[in-house]
């Protein structure tokens, strides 16, 4: 009989840890991006909200030149918890007077990106400002000065 125990606990030791390898992974992928709390923006170093982030919260988030911080042409992720849309832009000061890729972030639980992107090949280590945006405006309309 306390064989039979002992060889019950075993398996389910083992099940048990085999569920806790399982899961493990999908945690550590929600740890990284939970690094932006709530009512913030974060841009990450790395893809998949990895790294330690550059966070704005102040109201109404934007940043005219990301450079001059010293976070110009650094970000492989972003997301937005602020309830707000951002938009995030290759250059400085809002593209204004240059050529350049513009991409609107919705809020959290807001199609199509529900505040969470990861940057392609062509836009990773890019963006250089950003700015709240009305919900229906494009973002050729910051809200920043």
């Amino acid at each position: 009989m306390n064989i039979r125990r002992a060889l019950t606990s075993a398996a389910l030791a083992t099940g048990l840890g085999a569920a806790v390898l399982v899961a493990a992974p999908a945690t550590q992928a929600n740890a990284a991006w939970d690094d932006c709390t709530a009512g913030k923006f974060c841009l990450f170093p790395n893809t998949g909200g990895l790294g330690t982030p550059y966070t704005d919260g102040v109201a109404p988030i934007w940043h005219v030149n990301l450079h001059s911080i010293g976070f110009g042409d650094w970000a492989g992720s972003a997301r937005n918890r602020t309830g707000a849309y951002v938009c995030i832009y290759e250059h400085h000061n809002y593209n204004r007077g240059q050529v350049g890729w513009s991409y609107k972030i919705s809020p959290p639980n807001v199609a199509p990106t529900y505040g969470k992107i990861s940057f392609g090949s062509g836009v990773y280590n890019t963006v250089s400002s950003y700015s709240v945006v009305n919900a229906g405006d494009g973002c050729d309309k910051p809200l920043a000065p």
